[in-house]
């Protein structure tokens, strides 16, 4: 496993960080917005999948809570306050506060879900097994840029089978039993305003996890508000940073 957490360029303050977890197809580089909304009051690090970036030849995981297991044995150096997770991302943000609270750590780590509806409405699903073109196609609603990408044969050929992995990830996934998935974390739930992917019905199973949930908190955007707008970014380096650093305190 190679550097699986990438410093995203911009933000700094090591005693505060945030690891933020990609959609399906994202990467870290896509966060360049925000490490300079961070700037000096946070050190955000991305989590980086196999087959892209530096890890493009490494091996996928079966599932999605190997993945986790992976990523949660990264985090014991950097100490996270926030895992920030958008669609697929918010799923394994959570899948790796629970393992990373399996082994001991994570206390007091504030997880923000974005994107994305509860655990026990996640999985289902045969994109992943369709034509290439289908999943283009799927990716033009979510991601235009994206899709526009792989239009370039070298490309699609380089990056469509990461892709391709990323989905059934979360279309092969099977929520914890409920015995083992809840957490005493705070959760913090985002939903875009025009986030035709996602009801705001479709997100209340999330209450059922923590007993300190915030949300959905509504920001303006689409699915890719994440992406394209600032305010996730905003949330997470001001009020939410603030909220984490309390809950921490407290419990030291």
């Amino acid at each position: 496993m190679r550097n699986i957490l990438v410093p995203v360029p911009g933000s700094a303050a090591p005693s505060s960080t945030i690891v933020v977890f990609p959609h399906a197809g994202g990467s870290p580089r896509q966060y360049a917005p925000w490490g300079r909304i961070a700037g000096s009051q946070a050190r955000v690090l991305g989590v980086t999948y196999p087959g892209r970036d530096h890890r493009l030849g490494d091996a996928h995981p079966a599932t999605m809570r190997d993945l986790a297991e992976e990523i949660a044995a990264a985090l014991d150096a950097a100490s996270p306050l926030i895992l920030a997770g958008h669609s697929l991302g918010a799923i394994l943000a959570y899948e790796t506060l629970l393992a990373w609270q399996r082994a001991g750590g994570g206390e007091g780590t504030t997880l923000v879900v974005s994107g994305q509806t509860s655990p026990d409405h996640v999985g289902g699903g045969t994109l992943h097994l369709r034509a290439d073109g289908a999943l283009v196609e799927a990716l033009s609603r979510s991601s235009p840029d994206t899709a526009r990408a792989l239009a370039e044969s070298e490309l699609a050929a380089l990056y469509l089978p990461a892709i391709r992995e990323d989905y059934r990830l979360i279309e092969t996934y099977s929520p914890p039993p409920p015995g083992s998935a809840t957490t005493q974390s705070s959760i913090v739930v985002v939903k875009g305003y025009a986030d035709e992917e996602l009801i705001t019905a479709s997100v209340a199973g999330w209450q059922r996890l923590s007993p300190d949930v915030l949300g959905p908190v509504l920001v303006p955007g689409d699915h890719m508000h994440h992406i394209d707008r600032p305010e996730l970014a905003q949330m997470c380096c001001g009020g939410v940073l603030r909220h984490a650093a309390r809950t921490l305190q407290r419990k030291r």
